[in-house]
């Protein structure tokens, strides 16, 4: 699959990598019909390669900003599963009021003093609204494993992507919200890269 990314996207990672692995790992029958929801989608490069992987599975994409959301539609119609998801505007799950069987996300986990040490080529030309998640990089994953349980059906996965060092944190929103922590992935490098936990 080949994805655009245009003004104001975040441009996919190696990393990303990392969290579809686990998914499939996780979810290993590709037959399964599952109702995906990824959070934050921007380019679409998960929700989308997901469709393409399951192709009996339909989603949800939800991204705040306009060019984002016209992004992931313009690489779902590349990739031939334009038909099986909806884009809409959405500050994380406001605007949702269903359940589904996987909910997906990769969110800012950058800390704002960390942005002047970033290279050049992502401090300067991409949004800091997808790189920067507060004071401690955390922000987006409050808000996520808050949300999770009323978004995910009964043995219903989530998987998120995280920054270096971030593990415990995040695996620490996710219990206190009721979750299970069913594994935290490490990339090729050797570092932390998703958390996965289940309803």
């Amino acid at each position: 699959l080949e994805f655009e990314v245009g003004e104001g996207i975040l441009v996919p990672r190696p990393e990303t990598e990392t969290l579809i692995e686990a998914v499939l790992d996780h979810r290993p029958d590709r037959a399964t019909p599952l109702r995906i929801l990824d959070l934050g989608s921007g380019s679409g490069c998960i929700i989308v390669t997901l469709l393409h992987l399951y192709p009996n599975a339909t989603g949800v994409a939800v991204d705040l900003f306009a060019a984002a959301r016209e992004c992931t539609r313009r690489n779902a119609e590349r990739a031939g599963v334009a038909d099986r998801l909806e884009v809409i505007e959405s500050d994380w799950a406001t605007a949702i009021d269903e359940r589904f069987d996987l909910v997906v996300s990769n969110p800012p986990y950058i800390r704002q003093d960390e942005m002047p040490d970033l290279a050049p080529e992502v401090r300067l030309f991409e949004p800091e609204t997808a790189l920067v998640a507060g004071s401690d990089g955390l922000d987006a994953y409050r808000i996520i494993a808050s949300d999770l349980p009323g978004l995910l059906n009964k043995g219903g996965l989530a998987a998120v992507e995280i920054g270096a060092g971030q593990g415990d944190m995040v695996s620490e929103f996710m219990s206190d919200a009721g979750l299970a922590i069913v594994e935290r992935r490490r990339d090729l490098a050797g570092i932390e890269r998703c958390v996965v936990a289940s309803g």
